[in-house]
């Protein structure tokens, strides 16, 4: 048996499109900026709604969007986005399993990321993300339209 050396009692898996903005979000920013000038991918009233999580429920983030890169350059990208998570905050990126012209299961992904810390032990987590691309761990996962935004963080905040 493999010893638990880590705990994490709160866990959410972050997807950014579709979650930390909307189509709504896109369409205001397009109607207000002129062609070609640069606007903030992410919607300030769903980056204060996951703060309000994380403050709430102390929860650690893995991000599992194709937003992802490193953690050092996914915190980059968030901060210049507005997003600002601490180093305690943001603790992983999922792994890309996809390959050219390749779908992919987002859940797949994640379990992944679970599977290779046989040694941690994840009390409770939640998937925000607005695909239902999670495989086993649909049940899980809190899925977002894409029209919704951020409209179920009061939800996650209950499941964490």
């Amino acid at each position: 048996m493999i010893p638990i050396l880590r705990t994490i009692p709160r866990l959410l898996f972050l997807d950014c499109d579709g979650v930390l903005n909307s189509s709504t979000w896109w369409t205001h920013c397009s109607d207000i900026h002129k062609p070609g000038e640069l606007w903030p991918k992410l919607d300030p009233t769903c980056v204060m709604r996951l703060h309000d999580i994380l403050d709430r429920t102390g929860a650690v983030v893995v991000v599992s969007s194709t937003w992802r890169t490193t953690i050092r350059g996914t915190r980059y990208q968030f901060k210049r986005e507005g997003l600002k998570l601490s180093g305690r905050q943001l603790i992983g990126v999922t792994p890309s399993l996809r390959r050219a012209q390749q779908p992919c299961i987002r859940g797949d992904e994640i379990a992944l990321w679970l599977a290779r810390r046989p040694q941690t032990r994840v009390e409770r987590f939640v998937i925000l993300d607005d695909e239902d691309d999670m495989g086993d761990l649909i049940f899980i996962g809190i899925g977002l339209a894409f029209f919704v935004g951020c409209a179920l963080y009061a939800y996650a905040c209950e499941r964490l």
